[in-house]
């Protein structure tokens, strides 16, 4: 998708919030959360069926965030989470959640170096494994790294992208089973592998 999506927007509150935690001059204010109290004193309190209805909404999100493997999809409701939490002024949920935003964006930056990684493993044993081959058939060809290396590309890429990894896993599947291939259709799974782009990016658009 658009990359714009993977910027989330620190919210100002909790710039303010973690200046003074960080700041250990300004030992008037005790807590993050206390900080927050005061930022929203002057919010309206709202109605009970509004609350409940914000409550409910906000709990659904956590947890589909809890049993979500996405990670654009749990940063974003991530994002929805702390805005309901502020309108709820629950000062731990909106803690809690701008922790998670963090997180997940680390972990998302973590899913696209190893993404980067099994890419480049995938075609260096893959080229191993042919240059082994000396003059024997191509069955004879120990693919054993080409296939965990893009097993594990699969499920890297499975993290960051909705559909599209699954397709991976398949080549995946038929280069361990190779011998129920014939010698064309080995090749042709080769020839694509090596021909798979090297530009992360081209797989999570």
């Amino acid at each position: 998708g658009n990359s714009e999506e993977f910027k989330i927007l620190d919210h100002p509150l909790t710039e303010l919030v973690l200046t003074n935690v960080k700041d250990g001059k300004k030992t008037l204010l005790e807590s993050p959360e206390q900080i927050l109290k005061s930022i929203w004193a002057h919010k309206k309190i709202l109605t009970e069926e509004k609350f409940e209805n914000l409550v409910q909404e906000r709990d659904l999100l956590i947890y589909k965030i809890e049993n979500t493997v996405n990670i654009p999809s749990k940063l974003t409701m991530s994002q929805t989470v702390v805005k309901l939490s502020e309108e709820l002024q629950d000062e731990s949920t909106f803690l809690k959640y701008q922790g998670e935003l963090s997180r997940f964006k680390n972990e998302l930056k973590d899913a696209k170096f190893k993404l980067n990684y099994y890419l480049n493993k995938i075609k260096t044993s893959l080229n191993e494994a042919i240059d082994n081959l000396d003059d024997n058939p191509i069955h004879l060809g120990d693919f054993k790294n080409s296939y965990l290396n893009l097993y594990s590309f699969s499920t890297k890429l499975k993290l960051v992208k909705e559909n599209g990894w699954e397709v991976y896993r398949e080549i995946a599947s038929k280069l361990i089973d190779k011998d129920s291939l014939s010698d064309h259709d080995l090749s042709e799974i080769i020839q694509t592998l090596l021909n798979m782009s090297s530009n992360v990016e081209d797989y999570l658009n």
